[in-house]
């Protein structure tokens, strides 16, 4: 009798998952499916924002019953119960065609502000439905991205004659309309971008329009991009005629991927960042004529934008830069501009390199570097040409990610307890050393319409909130350090928060205070006839490392250097058996440091 019911609940369980594999909904009329409806409208969350796995298997089960399901569902639209409505509303998203006839019906669904149904509206084939989608956009609390954006992008060209309505100010503007419109642009062809492109620029040539409309008008090609570089001419005859917007034209130049962007660059290269170099690099050909005055920064005392430099110069095909770009393949100062170097030279096909690359192929400490150095000699040996075409140059990944060791063949050396302080062993003691400084962090404008928001109800003075505003908050702390090193006459003490800063000081036995760094201080060493500081943080896609230098100037005043970059930012830092330093990283491996800046890959210690 057992094994007949153990039979019994194995069938069972096939059953219930060859069932589970099958559609989900049974309903075979259109009646069937409204009663189903309102079975699955019982799920939906308070917020109305998630639909789950058997909403949405329903939902595409539905919609092929076309027109009689529509006639069914828009009437639900004003029911009472307001899951069923949101459920209809959700279908309606989803189906093929809405008769305009309804255009009123769905109308007031969206006034009683029922989730999921603006995209309903770009199922309507009218005009006058996509002026609606276009409105109610533009004054909907979650957009840009939320379902009004959904709802324009189904209409496509027929949107468009309303986006430029809205563009010149003809609904009314606020200070967001027009960072809206450029939004929509984002999910949109290429065809409308560069439908949009010439009207726009007409607007900007009326006589009645002002400086302030047109800047905000030029700011739309952030999104609109290479599509319309078909108004090239246009801006080039617009910035002679209007001087007072020629930084905006230049801007927008730069974004339609105008033969003028390399110009336009070199000239903003006399103030120099890393921001503006990646901005330079993603242009990709199109800013080859910044190359000369990008050049000129290869030896720049700032580490970032020496890399950014060595990047953008391989992105935007600056052949000239080959001969200086070689010196950088075995620069040990920084391992990541050996890699970009590599990588660049690869993409200017400096033949005359090969041997240097091949060299670093076999010889460079660093796998990646040599990866890329093997990447680019077959790049430059690939004999096929292929057209050179406007495109973005993207670096997401530049670095490919190395496993660390579980661990490795290296002992790890004590150091005295009464010259090194870690927070783990000396909480005590480090106490004693607690200094005055600020924590930081950013608040998005996310977060800022929140806490607007919230302002409004407490009825207290409203936070001014821009689309693309960060504003970074300070609080003064009394913090005590997590490593400290003794040294003549006090201690260098470091802190680490994380995403909230942290610090380098020296601390004198009279307890004067003094900065040295405002950097995430993983650990300081004693380190040959140098003291050092290893530093780094990762976060949000951020990752990064610096060994810092640390000396007393001659006005007897301790100072920091960078020594040596890292590949990526440090996770575990210590002394080992060979006087090296050992730092192990979130994605670039276990590496060992020499008391002469030397770098190599620690040897892992095989499992027995």
């Amino acid at each position: 009798m057992k094994y007949f019911f153990l039979t019994l609940l194995i069938l069972n369980f096939f059953w219930v998952s060859f069932s589970n594999a099958q559609d989900q909904t049974f309903c075979n009329s259109v009646k069937d499916c409204i009663k189903e409806l309102k079975i699955h409208a019982e799920s939906f969350r308070e917020d109305y924002s998630h639909l789950n796995r058997a909403q949405s298997d329903f939902i595409n089960h539905v919609v092929k019953f076309g027109e009689p399901l529509v006639d069914k569902l828009v009437p639900l639209l004003e029911n009472p119960d307001e899951n069923i409505a949101t459920m209809a509303a959700a279908i309606l998203r989803d189906v093929e065609r809405i008769d305009k006839k309804y255009l009123p019906q769905i109308i007031k669904g969206l006034e009683r502000g029922i989730g999921w149904l603006p995209p309903a509206l770009g199922r309507i084939n009218s005009q006058k439905a996509a002026e609606e989608a276009v409105k109610r956009f533009l004054v909907s609390e979650s957009a840009p991205h939320n379902q009004g954006a959904y709802s324009v992008k189904l209409f496509g060209v027929k949107a468009l004659p309303y986006i430029l309505k809205a563009a010149s100010c003809e609904y009314g503007c606020n200070k967001n309309t027009h960072y809206l419109l450029a939004e929509i642009f984002v999910d949109m062809g290429d065809e409308v971008k560069t439908k949009a492109s010439k009207p726009l620029i007409e607007i900007v040539n009326e006589k009645n329009t002002s400086d302030e409309l047109s800047k905000k008008i030029l700011s739309m090609f952030r999104r609109i991009g290479f599509s319309g570089i078909v108004i090239e001419e246009d801006l080039l005859k617009l910035k002679k005629e209007k001087s007072s917007l020629a930084k905006d034209i230049d801007k927008a130049l730069v974004e339609i991927g105008s033969n003028h962007s390399g110009k336009i660059f070199a000239e903003a290269l006399s103030d120099p960042s890393p921001s503006l170099l990646k901005d330079i690099a993603s242009r990709g050909l199109a800013a080859h004529d910044a190359g000369s005055e990008a050049l000129k920064l290869i030896n720049h005392s700032n580490p970032e934008i020496r890399f950014e430099v060595v990047k953008a110069l391989g992105a935007i095909g600056y052949e000239e830069a080959a001969t200086e770009l070689v010196t950088f393949l075995w620069d040990p100062f920084d391992v990541r501009v050996n890699l970009a170097a590599a990588v660049s030279l690869g993409k200017l096909k400096a033949k005359f390199v090969v041997k240097q690359l091949e060299k670093v192929a076999n010889g460079h400490w660093y796998p990646p570097v040599k990866k890329a150095a093997k990447d680019a000699i077959k790049k430059i040996n690939n004999t096929q040409k292929k057209p050179k075409i406007k495109q973005k140059a993207v670096f997401l990944n530049y670095f490919e990610k190395v496993e660390s060791c579980k661990k490795i063949t290296l002992r790890s050396i004590e150091e005295p307890s009464d010259s090194k302080l870690y927070k783990s062993k000396s909480p005590e003691e480090l106490k004693e050393l607690v200094f005055k400084t600020k924590i930081f962090g950013n608040i998005d404008s996310d977060e800022m319409e929140q806490i607007a928001k919230a302002m409004v109800k407490r009825k207290t003075p409203l936070v001014k909130v821009t689309p693309d505003n960060i504003i970074e908050i300070r609080t003064p702390i009394k913090d005590a350090p997590n490593v400290a090193l003794r040294v003549s006459e006090g201690w260098l003490a470091g802190s680490d928060h994380g995403e909230w800063g942290g610090d380098l000081v020296f601390i004198s036995d009279k307890k004067e205070i003094q900065k040295i760094l405002s950097e995430n201080t993983q650990d300081i060493f004693a380190f040959g006839n140098r003291y050092i500081a290893v530093t780094g943080l990762s976060h949000l896609g951020l990752s990064r490392g610096v060994v810092y230098e640390i000396y007393l100037n001659k006005d007897k005043k301790w100072r920091s250097k960078p020594w040596r970059i890292l590949p990526d930012a440090p996770t575990l830092v210590r002394l080992v058996e060979t006087e090296e330093l050992f730092i192990d990283t979130y994605r670039a491996g276990s590496l060992l440091l020499s008391k002469n800046g030397n770098f190599r890959m620690a040897e892992c210690l095989k499992k027995e």
